[in-house]
């Protein structure tokens, strides 16, 4: 990803912070290069893209594992939610907006499945697409909770920048 100085000059002018931490110690979190892209959307800035770019993305052999792809899956969680304060900045608040709300619903997609969270505690469950599933609503219902003071503010401020 590249962007124009004047881009980056600007939103940061307006007010734009991360909300999303990115990848910091062992937490895998994720998305903040996509959030980037939604802010400069959101401050007036058009997003382009080249197909012949291409990025070749070397792994280490070490994070090819099943528990590293659970970790990533959590982040991957943790990045989509973190996005919402940008989709809901660009529509009229609803009550379903608010983190609480929010929280609330991430919390029955995960109790709906109880068994299964119990099961993954005890077993790796390798290989079972459901415990992706699970881990990427662990990741979003663990951010909610650590930006709960935040998370409407931000949505409030991306939506004063509009």
């Amino acid at each position: 990803m590249s962007i124009r100085k004047q881009a980056w000059l600007d939103i940061k002018k307006k007010g734009f912070k991360f909300f999303l931490t990115g990848r910091v110690g062992k937490v895998r979190s994720a998305g903040e290069d996509s959030e980037l892209s939604f802010a400069l959307r959101l401050f007036g800035w058009k997003i382009w893209y080249d197909k012949r770019l291409s990025l070749i993305h070397d792994v280490d052999q070490s994070r090819l594992n099943w528990a590293e792809l659970r970790k990533m899956f959590k982040g991957f969680g943790a990045g989509r939610v973190g996005h919402n304060p940008y989709f809901f900045a660009e529509v009229e608040p609803k009550l379903i907006h608010h983190w609480y709300v929010q929280v609330i619903l991430i919390f029955w997609s995960i109790a709906k499945d109880l068994p299964l969270l119990l099961k993954m505690q005890l077993y790796t469950i390798e290989g079972e697409d459901k415990v992706l599933k699970m881990e990427h609503k662990i990741g979003q219902m663990q951010f909610m909770l650590s930006r709960r003071f935040k998370f409407d503010f931000y949505t409030n401020l991306l939506r004063s920048c509009r």
